[in-house]
């Protein structure tokens, strides 16, 4: 057994892509969506902000992104088979989500990207399996202040589903 007092310990190195670039909008993915899930095949790439975190146990195997870090206008459900998500994708970050050989679908007026499964002769999206997380969902090492959109409970038919929201006048 040994010691060393006053050890200085570096930081672990993070790992994130800085060249590669989108080519896609929130809003285009929207548009392709007409009405039966799919799966992507062309090479699309999207970004995002994480605006949903599982640190807390408030998110289970599910990642929310927003299309701006301020005065966001759309969001983004990823399910995906990875818990502690936070520490790979925290808070506020920016990310890239590779989009070949997902599913983009559409649940309960909710943009979805993932993977796939059939019920009843249905496709859905479904969770990415934890293994292929990463290769979709990737890190850029930018973090941004994320600013939610104010509002209040009467406007809330105003702001984009799936975005950071500050409510006022509340009280629980």
């Amino acid at each position: 057994v040994c010691c060393v007092p006053n050890t200085h310990v570096e930081a672990p190195q993070t790992s994130c892509d800085k060249a590669l670039s989108t080519n896609i909008t929130f809003q285009e993915l929207e548009e392709m969506y007409s009405g039966e899930t799919f799966q992507i095949n062309e090479d699309l790439m999207v970004e995002g902000y994480v605006i949903s975190s599982d640190r807390a146990g408030n998110f289970f195997n599910e990642v929310y992104l927003q299309d701006k870090a301020q005065d966001p206008t759309q969001g983004l459900h990823l399910e995906v088979e990875l818990s502690q998500a936070y520490l790979l994708y925290p808070l506020g970050s920016k990310v890239l989500v590779k989009l070949k050989g997902l599913f983009l679908g559409m649940s309960g007026g909710t943009l979805k990207v993932g993977s796939s499964f059939t019920s009843f002769g249905n496709v859905s999206v479904g969770r990415l399996p934890a293994l292929k997380v990463q290769d979709h969902l990737i890190a850029t090492c930018d973090e941004m202040g994320l600013v939610p959109t104010q509002t209040t409970i009467g406007q809330l038919g105003q702001v984009g589903v799936n975005t950071l929201i500050q409510l006022h006048d509340m009280e629980f």
